[in-house]
């Protein structure tokens, strides 16, 4: 078959004709994979080491339990978000960090702009009630890969791709060596996000 054969008297593409769902949009034709019609993301950020592993956990406990309209994901760097965005509006990020003596709870923020006014995009904690502007630097996606949370949702803003609302949680870790499994206290903050994550997504 060629291309005219396709090709009704008007010149358009005859309704029986299916596109490939990789054809580029330059041909006037976008085809988006089913997964791109969720309106609701959850990505687990990790790798296998040890208690880099919460993002990836929280992921598991949820399969099962999220609404339709929500697609699970994991990623291993934070610019493997940037293929995951189609229409999403709400997206739903989990990571580890580094834990201190002060900081050994699971920490829920919101993604805004600086209220500093420098133009850069922030996480906000319902906590403090204030933009935190570190706490990018203290995930563990943020120190182990070249591309930080942060930059990568300004690049997602830039491209026009970034979620209306993005909410960032937070797992504190104790151990991230290779042959190291979850910490029990990694374990027990792991199972509270994902039991608020599946009540924010139920309420919503």
């Amino acid at each position: 078959m060629n291309i005219a054969d396709t090709l009704g008297s008007s010149g358009q593409l005859e309704s029986d004709f299916a596109l490939p769902s990789f054809l580029p949009s330059v041909f006037g034709v976008s085809k988006m994979p089913p997964s791109f019609s969720a309106r609701c993301l959850v990505v687990g950020i990790g790798s296998p080491h040890g208690d880099d592993q919460a993002g990836w956990r929280v992921i598991d406990l949820l399969h099962e339990s999220v609404p339709e309209h929500c697609r699970l994901s994991r990623a291993k760097v934070p610019h493997e978000l940037l293929d995951e965005l189609g229409d999403v509006r709400l997206m739903h990020v989990v990571d580890a960090f580094a834990g201190t003596r002060e900081k050994t709870a699971l920490r829920r923020y919101e993604l805004g702009c600086d209220p500093e006014g420098s133009g850069q995009l922030a996480f906000a904690s319902a906590d403090s009630g204030g933009a935190d502007l570190a706490v990018d630097h203290c995930l563990r996606s943020g120190t182990t890969h070249h591309i930080d949370l942060i930059s990568v949702m300004q690049l997602a803003q830039t491209l026009r791709t970034l979620p209306p609302r993005v909410v960032l949680w937070a797992i504190p870790g104790r151990h991230f060596h290779p042959t190291t499994e979850l910490d029990p206290s990694c374990e027990t903050e792991v199972r509270r996000c994902a039991e608020r994550i599946r009540c924010e997504l139920t309420d919503a």
